[in-house]
């Protein structure tokens, strides 16, 4: 996790196991879910920051890992998770 929190600082893109995309996400829940327990603005920058975590997770996402299916056909089980936490 080390590696992934500091990849925009590494020279070659690195693609991360599924998993890894996974555990980001659902660190990232805990700011969205804190964001639902205080009564706030609709641009509180709790809710701001939240938006944006998420926003960036989708985008920085590598072409291979965008997709649930991989080139072989096969479903990325845990792939398919972190996609519907996404959602969610």
């Amino acid at each position: 996790m080390h590696d992934y929190d500091d990849r925009e600082f590494a020279d070659e893109d690195i693609v991360f196991s599924s998993f890894t995309y996974l555990i980001d996400l659902g660190r990232m829940i805990g700011t969205v879910l804190d964001v639902g327990t205080e009564a706030g603005m609709p641009f509180d920058p709790a809710v701001i920051k939240a938006d944006s975590c998420l926003v960036n997770w989708a985008l920085h996402l590598p072409k291979s890992k965008k997709s649930v299916i991989r080139e072989s056909g096969s479903a990325d089980e845990i792939l398919f998770q972190a996609h519907m936490l996404f959602n969610t």
